[in-house]
């Protein structure tokens, strides 16, 4: 928005500089006390790892019309977790002079949002936001992969069945053995009809037209990472970290929307407002109802306040409307439209259609 307004009016764009929110990360890799006192080499990596990552959150609309660094603050707190350092996400926000609050409420939101993703994955629906930094390898690993596809192998959905498992499996699946080695081969017990070899996994092509025939469901791979997980902390970043990807390095804007990471999200914030203008309607329904029950007294019944009690019951109000209601009451006996009133710019409505503070 700020870049129309720069380019109607015709101003100097050396002025009005863009904030840089990917500088913005390194400046605080490279500035701040909690990294200081860490490798070079691993700092380098978490670089690019939270380069990734802030670029995957802008993508999901998570820095749009919001204050930049806090959602820096939550891209690195997650990626020094997943990376094995420890930095508390208060001592990082008062570092960068951003507000705790609103930077627990991104990386909250980041997580949530990994754990979106994370449901296409076969063990997907054991994954809540209280596991998902443990689970955020296999996620991110599979962010990656789907950039990293070309536009013409995009019909070779990683979503679909006839993807290459042996991949999946080898990359997201490494089964370790009693003495910490890897197998060759996945087994577990009998009675889950459901073993696997690295031969028949690469022997095996299933397509989609073929999904009847697979030798592993979603319901083996989920008891089977499971099985694995319990004996194996987070993985070496070696192991599930590629970096060849160009979300690693800084993109303009319209190559970033370009890319497709798997997964598509609306903005929180649009998300946000529909739900109000649904619990608005709601309000308006109910005010609706007990101005028809006083102006038409002969035509209430038992019944008529079914939409009002429910509002109620889920607002837990117990002694009667509020403020609200009672302006949307006033509004609607003014004959202001409800698809006005569902907007919800009260102080506007009123002095157009209450006060007539706008007619001279």
């Amino acid at each position: 928005m700020i870049k129309r307004v720069i380019d109607f009016m015709d101003l100097k764009k050396s002025d009005f500089p863009e904030f840089d929110i990917v500088h913005s990360l390194e400046r605080v890799l490279k500035i701040s006390p909690s990294f200081a006192r860490i490798d070079r080499s691993k700092v380098d990596r978490m670089r690019k790892q939270g380069i990734f990552l802030l670029q995957c959150a802008m993508k999901w609309f998570l820095s749009t019309g919001r204050k930049p660094l806090p959602l820096v603050v939550a891209v690195l707190v997650l990626v020094a977790e997943l990376n094995q350092v420890e930095i508390g996400i208060s001592e990082l926000a008062k570092e960068v002079h951003a507000v705790v609050s609103t930077c627990k409420t991104r990386y909250k939101e980041l997580l949530e949002k990994l754990v979106e993703v994370a449901q296409v994955l076969p063990w997907g629906r054991d994954i809540t936001t209280r596991n998902i930094v443990k689970h955020a390898p296999s996620v991110i690993k599979y962010l990656e992969t789907k950039a990293m596809l070309k536009p013409v192998d995009k019909r070779k959905d990683l979503d679909l069945p006839e993807s290459n498992l042996a991949e999946m499996v080898s990359e997201c699946l490494r089964q370790l053995d009693e003495n910490g080695h890897k197998t060759d081969s996945i087994n577990v017990p009998s009675d889950s009809h459901c073993s696997i070899s690295q031969n028949n996994i690469h022997s095996t092509r299933p397509s989609a037209r073929d999904a009847n025939k697979l030798l592993y469901s979603p319901e083996c791979l989920s008891m089977l990472y499971e099985k694995s997980s319990e004996r194996v902390d987070l993985q070496d970043c070696s192991e599930w970290w590629n970096g060849k990807s160009e979300l690693s390095k800084k993109l303009v804007l319209k190559q970033l929307l370009e890319k497709d990471v798997g997964f598509e999200s609306m903005p929180p914030s649009f998300i946000s407002n529909c739900l109000k203008c649904e619990m608005r309607r709601e309000k308006i329904n109910a005010a609706k109802v007990r101005i028809d029950r006083i102006m038409h007294p002969w035509n209430s019944d038992l019944g008529a306040d079914y939409s009002e009690k429910k509002f109620k019951r889920r607002r837990k109000l117990v002694d009667g409307v509020d403020w609200e209601d009672l302006i949307i009451e006033t509004l609607l006996l003014h004959q202001v439209k409800e698809e006005e009133i569902e907007k919800g710019y009260y102080n506007t409505l009123l002095d157009l259609h209450v006060f007539n503070s706008g007619i001279v």
